[in-house]
C-alpha cells in the first residue's frame, strides 16, 4: 500500500514539472514569434524609407543661399571672411550723371606735366586711364611710345562732351616724316575741344597707361594738356539713357587749348598723318569707321571728315 502511494506522488510531481516546462516553452515560443514578426515589419518598412540624415530636399523646399541673408537685420550673419557683396573697383562703371559730377575730382594736368608719374606714385596709383585718338589709334604707331601691357588694355570707346578736330597746327619742319604738304594750309593734326556737352561725342581707344609710359607720352605729345572726360565702351549703344548705370567712366584725354599757339582755325589735315589715322579708324571695323567719319571734324568744327572725303576738292578750293 505504501509503495502504491509513493508511486502516485512521484508520477504527480513528474507530470506537474513537465506541464510547467511545456507551458513556459510554449509562452517563450509565442513571444519570440511576436518579436520576429515586429522585426520583420520594421525591416520591410525600412526597405522603402531612407534614413532621416540622407533625405533629399525637394525643389519646392529648396532655399537659395542669398535668401538666408536678412537685409533688414542690423547684425552681420555672414560670418568672418565671407564677402556678401563684390568689392567696388575703379573699373566699375556708373551712370553718366555720376561720372560727369566726378570730373571735378580729376584735376587737369597742363603741359608739361612731368610731375605726374611721381604724383601718381605718391597717391598709390600704378596707371592712368587715357582716351586716345589720331595716330595713337594705330597699333604700330602707339607701340613706338606705349608699352605692351598698355596696348593689351585697348578698348574701342566714346568720349562725351568732346569734339575731335583737325586744328592742331604742326608745321612740316617739325615732323618731316609725314612729307611736305602741297597746300601750305595742310599742316593740321588731330586735337580735341572739350565742351562738356553730351551731344558732342568723339571716337577713339581707351587705354590703361602705366606710370612708366607717361614720360615717353609727354615727349611725344608736345603741347597737349590732360583733361578729364566721361567715356563709354563703344560696344554700348550710342545715345543710350545717360542715367543708365554701369556704362560710364572718367578718363583723361589729350587736348591743346583752342585758341592757343598750338592751334589754328583755317587749316587742312596733314596728308600723310591723315591717311595713317584713316587706316587706324578703318582697322576697327566698318561700323566704327562710319561713326568716326561723322564725329571727326576739320578745323572749323563744322565740316565732318565724312564730308571732306566726299567733297575734298570743293573744300580745298576754299583755301586757295
Amino acid at each position: 500500500m505504501r509503495s502504491c502511494i509513493l508511486d502516485i506522488i512521484k508520477q504527480t510531481l513528474i507530470y506537474g514539472l513537465l506541464s510547467v516546462v511545456l507551458t513556459s516553452a510554449l509562452t517563450a515560443n509565442a513571444h519570440m514569434s511576436v518579436v520576429s514578426k515586429e522585426l520583420s515589419t520594421i525591416e520591410e518598412s525600412g526597405a522603402h524609407e531612407k534614413p532621416s540624415d540622407r533625405q533629399e530636399i525637394s525643389d519646392d523646399h529648396y532655399i537659395p543661399y542669398d535668401e538666408f541673408i536678412d537685409e533688414d537685420s542690423s547684425e552681420d550673419d555672414s560670418g568672418p571672411g565671407l564677402d556678401l557683396e563684390p568689392v567696388p573697383t575703379e573699373d566699375q562703371g556708373c551712370s553718366y550723371e555720376e561720372a560727369f559730377q566726378s570730373l571735378s575730382d580729376h584735376p587737369e594736368h597742363l603741359y608739361p606735366y612731368d610731375y605726374l608719374p611721381s604724383l601718381l606714385a605718391d597717391q598709390g596709383q600704378e596707371s592712368i586711364k587715357l582716351f586716345v585718338y589720331g595716330s595713337l589709334m594705330d597699333c604700330r604707331s602707339a607701340a613706338q611710345t606705349l608699352c605692351a601691357s598698355a596696348l593689351k588694355t585697348r578698348e574701342l570707346a566714346r568720349a562725351y562732351g568732346v569734339k575731335t578736330i583737325y586744328n592742331r597746327s604742326v608745321p612740316y619742319v617739325f615732323l618731316p616724316h609725314w612729307g611736305v604738304p602741297e597746300n601750305p594750309y595742310a599742316i593740321a593734326m588731330l586735337n580735341t575741344a572739350v565742351s562738356q556737352r553730351y551731344e558732342d561725342v568723339a571716337l577713339g581707344i581707351l587705354l590703361d597707361i602705366p606710370v612708366n609710359s607717361i614720360a615717353p607720352l609727354l615727349a611725344r605729345e608736345v603741347g597737349y594738356d590732360l583733361k578729364p572726360v566721361v567715356v563709354q565702351s563703344w560696344s554700348e549703344p550710342k545715345g543710350s539713357i545717360p542715367h543708365h548705370s554701369g556704362q560710364y567712366k572718367v578718363a583723361y584725354i589729350l587736348s591743346s587749348p583752342t585758341p592757343s599757339q598750338y592751334t589754328g582755325a583755317h587749316l587742312l589735315p596733314r596728308e600723310g598723318y591723315y591717311q595713317r589715322v584713316m587706316e587706324a579708324a578703318k582697322s576697327n571695323g566698318e561700323h566704327f569707321y562710319k561713326e568716326w567719319l561723322e564725329s571727326t571734324y576739320l578745323a572749323d568744327g563744322v565740316t565732318t571728315v565724312g564730308y571732306y572725303e566726299l567733297y575734298r576738292d570743293k573744300v580745298m578750293n576754299e583755301f586757295d
